[in-house]
């Protein structure tokens, strides 16, 4: 079974450019997942759902095949303020147990 994740990224900084960076990879129930058991492991006990020093190129890797666009987000109001990356290469392995925890 193939999952998807997205990462959504904002400029904090910039106040007049609401534009949002959306990572779209998908995942393949399997292997263990090193860095997203890092990432559940750093939000264990905790409400915040902001990760300090995280790095997403662990999770991600190098990009080597990717479709790029701009469009929407996909709940309401659906706005038009993103650039997605969608990675179009092989899937990377999330466990069942991994899985259970991120929802």
């Amino acid at each position: 079974k193939i999952k998807e994740s997205r990462t959504m990224n904002s400029d904090e900084t910039d106040s007049e450019d609401n534009t949002l960076v959306v990572f779209a990879r998908l995942y393949a129930v399997g292997e263990e997942n090193e860095q997203i058991g890092e990432m559940i492991a750093a939000q264990r006990g905790s409400e915040d759902r902001n990760l300090d020093d995280f790095e997403l190129n662990k999770l991600y890797g190098p990009m080597k095949e990717v479709y790029t666009y701009s469009g929407g987000l996909t709940t309401p109001d659906c706005n038009e303020i993103v650039h997605w990356v969608v990675r179009t290469d092989s899937p990377l392995t999330v466990s069942t147990d991994q899985l259970q925890q991120l929802r």
